[in-house]
């Protein structure tokens, strides 16, 4: 978490961090990002997963159209 505020939002939890702060979900764990002001954070996640996650929708980017660093 590098600026603002950042709430995680789990099936059976919610998790609230400010910078400074990091949290691993644990794999196969769905989850939603929520930011309420302009927030700053990094996501690092292997490049085989969807921009959408496991469900395929009308946004859903492939893997080898996504732009990478």
């Amino acid at each position: 978490m590098v600026k603002g505020q950042l709430t995680i939002q789990r099936r059976d939890s919610i998790i609230k961090f400010s910078p400074g702060e990091m949290y691993i979900v644990p794999k196969g764990v769905e989850y939603c990002p929520i930011a309420t002001e302009e927030t700053h954070f990094i996501m690092i996640e292997p490049k085989s997963t969807l921009n959408t996650g496991s469900i395929e929708v009308d946004i859903s980017i492939s893997n080898d159209k996504q732009k990478w660093m």
